[in-house]
Protein backbone atom coordinates (compact mmCIF):
# COMPACT_ATOMS: atom_id res chain seq x y z
CA UNK A 1 0.00 0.00 0.00
CA UNK A 2 1.14 3.33 -0.72
CA UNK A 3 -0.38 7.19 0.60
CA UNK A 4 0.54 10.39 -0.76
CA UNK A 5 -1.50 13.30 0.86
CA UNK A 6 -1.77 16.76 0.52
CA UNK A 7 -3.32 19.03 3.12
CA UNK A 8 -3.80 22.72 2.52
CA UNK A 9 -4.93 24.70 5.57
CA UNK A 10 -5.76 28.74 5.33
CA UNK A 11 -8.73 30.84 7.76
CA UNK A 12 -9.73 27.69 9.37
CA UNK A 13 -10.28 25.79 6.35
CA UNK A 14 -8.19 22.58 5.47
CA UNK A 15 -8.18 20.67 2.37
CA UNK A 16 -6.68 17.45 1.95
CA UNK A 17 -6.37 15.13 -0.93
CA UNK A 18 -5.20 11.40 -0.40
CA UNK A 19 -4.32 8.75 -2.78
CA UNK A 20 -3.80 5.80 -1.90
CA UNK A 21 -2.61 2.35 -4.36
CA UNK A 22 -2.98 -0.80 -3.23
CA UNK A 23 -1.96 -4.25 -4.15
CA UNK A 24 -5.69 -6.91 -3.10
CA UNK A 25 -3.97 -10.53 -2.80
CA UNK A 26 -6.83 -13.04 -3.48
CA UNK A 27 -6.82 -16.60 -2.24
CA UNK A 28 -9.39 -17.15 -5.15
CA UNK A 29 -9.14 -15.27 -8.38
CA UNK A 30 -6.20 -12.79 -9.68
CA UNK A 31 -4.53 -10.47 -7.77
CA UNK A 32 -5.58 -6.78 -8.47
CA UNK A 33 -4.41 -3.11 -8.40
CA UNK A 34 -6.84 -0.78 -6.55
CA UNK A 35 -6.87 3.22 -6.69
CA UNK A 36 -7.74 5.19 -4.41
CA UNK A 37 -9.10 9.01 -3.70
CA UNK A 38 -10.55 10.79 -1.55
CA UNK A 39 -10.71 14.85 -1.01
CA UNK A 40 -11.69 15.98 2.21
CA UNK A 41 -12.89 20.01 3.16
CA UNK A 42 -13.31 21.06 6.72
CA UNK A 43 -13.88 23.81 9.02
CA UNK A 44 -12.05 24.51 12.04
CA UNK A 45 -14.38 26.04 15.29
CA UNK A 46 -13.14 26.39 18.86
CA UNK A 47 -14.95 26.88 21.75
CA UNK A 48 -12.40 26.74 25.09
CA UNK A 49 -11.01 23.61 24.44
CA UNK A 50 -13.72 22.03 22.75
CA UNK A 51 -12.15 21.43 18.97
CA UNK A 52 -15.20 20.96 16.25
CA UNK A 53 -14.72 20.25 12.54
CA UNK A 54 -17.18 20.07 10.27
CA UNK A 55 -16.01 18.11 7.00
CA UNK A 56 -17.51 16.91 3.74
CA UNK A 57 -15.65 13.88 1.97
CA UNK A 58 -15.67 11.69 -0.97
CA UNK A 59 -13.81 8.90 -2.14
CA UNK A 60 -13.61 7.09 -5.35
CA UNK A 61 -12.70 3.48 -6.38
CA UNK A 62 -11.18 2.40 -9.06
CA UNK A 63 -10.49 -1.48 -9.50
CA UNK A 64 -8.08 -3.17 -11.93
CA UNK A 65 -10.29 -4.84 -14.87
CA UNK A 66 -13.82 -3.62 -13.05
CA UNK A 67 -12.97 0.75 -13.20
CA UNK A 68 -15.19 2.60 -10.69
CA UNK A 69 -16.16 0.29 -8.02
CA UNK A 70 -16.96 2.00 -5.45
CA UNK A 71 -17.39 6.16 -4.40
CA UNK A 72 -18.22 6.82 -0.39
CA UNK A 73 -19.97 10.51 -0.18
CA UNK A 74 -19.36 11.50 3.86
CA UNK A 75 -20.57 14.57 5.72
CA UNK A 76 -19.71 14.81 9.18
CA UNK A 77 -18.11 16.45 12.17
CA UNK A 78 -14.66 15.45 14.82
CA UNK A 79 -15.07 16.43 18.07
CA UNK A 80 -11.87 17.06 20.12
CA UNK A 81 -12.93 17.74 23.78
CA UNK A 82 -9.54 17.19 24.88
CA UNK A 83 -6.08 16.84 23.55
CA UNK A 84 -6.17 13.20 23.65
CA UNK A 85 -9.23 12.39 22.37
CA UNK A 86 -11.16 13.14 18.77
CA UNK A 87 -14.47 11.61 18.22
CA UNK A 88 -15.80 11.44 14.71
CA UNK A 89 -19.71 11.65 13.47
CA UNK A 90 -20.99 10.72 10.51
CA UNK A 91 -23.25 9.90 7.67
CA UNK A 92 -21.93 7.98 4.91
CA UNK A 93 -23.69 7.21 1.46
CA UNK A 94 -22.00 4.59 -0.40
CA UNK A 95 -22.10 3.37 -3.85
CA UNK A 96 -20.98 -0.04 -4.52
CA UNK A 97 -20.50 -1.92 -7.97
CA UNK A 98 -22.04 -5.61 -7.77
CA UNK A 99 -22.57 -7.47 -10.78
CA UNK A 100 -22.30 -4.31 -12.76
CA UNK A 101 -25.08 -2.58 -10.76
CA UNK A 102 -24.44 0.27 -8.13
CA UNK A 103 -26.48 -0.36 -4.45
CA UNK A 104 -26.78 2.29 -2.49
CA UNK A 105 -25.83 1.87 0.95
CA UNK A 106 -26.58 4.28 3.90
CA UNK A 107 -24.05 4.19 7.17
CA UNK A 108 -24.09 6.18 10.05
CA UNK A 109 -21.00 6.11 11.98
CA UNK A 110 -19.00 6.82 15.19
CA UNK A 111 -14.90 6.72 15.23
CA UNK A 112 -13.13 7.28 18.13
CA UNK A 113 -9.81 8.27 18.10
CA UNK A 114 -7.10 8.09 21.06
CA UNK A 115 -3.87 9.85 21.16
CA UNK A 116 -1.21 9.70 24.05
Amino acid sequence: MLDLKGIWVFNGFGISDRNRVQYLIREKGSNKWLYRNRLRISYRIKFDRLRIRPFLEDEVFILQGRGFSQNRATIGMVFSPDNWIDIDLYYRLRHLKIDGHFRRQNIFGLYLSFLF
